[in-house]
């Protein structure tokens, strides 16, 4: 069997592992930190991952595609949640209000360096802290 290659158990147990990746209730300590931190701008440590993929996907099959893993990953639903007195640590809770629609969009662009140049752009912007932290954009 090649490195690339997996069984049908091997893909359960990955995706089982995904779902528990969640269940912590508290943020912990080093989360924590970075979420206060994550109030100063030039602190801030958003990550951005570009995946140069050589044609579009589906749009329909991509979101739901990402619909699926998103109800998988119950983190993805969630939001940050700020205690009302700062010495306890902030909780994870579901957002009522999550949109798919909101954290996934497409934007048409001419050439790869145009969508580079976007995704730079989307790597400053500072994520809404009373909505899930994580954002999809298709170029």
């Amino acid at each position: 069997m090649s490195p690339t290659s997996r069984t049908g158990s091997e893909d359960l147990e990955r995706w089982g592992a995904a779902a528990t990746w969640s269940l912590a209730r508290e943020l912990t300590q080093m989360q924590t930190l970075l979420w206060r931190a994550e109030r100063h701008p030039v602190q801030s440590s958003t990550t951005t991952v570009v995946i140069d993929l050589d044609r579009a996907p589906d749009w329909q099959r991509f979101v739901a595609a990402t619909e699926w893993g998103t109800g998988l990953v119950r983190r993805l639903r969630q939001r940050v949640v700020d205690p009302v007195v700062p010495t306890a640590a902030p909780t994870w809770a579901d957002d009522p209000t999550f949109d798919l629609a909101y954290h996934l969009r497409r934007e048409r662009v001419a050439s790869r360096e145009e969508a580079l140049a976007e995704a730079a752009q989307v790597a400053l912007r500072p994520f809404d802290r009373t909505r899930p932290l994580w954002e999809g954009v298709l170029f």
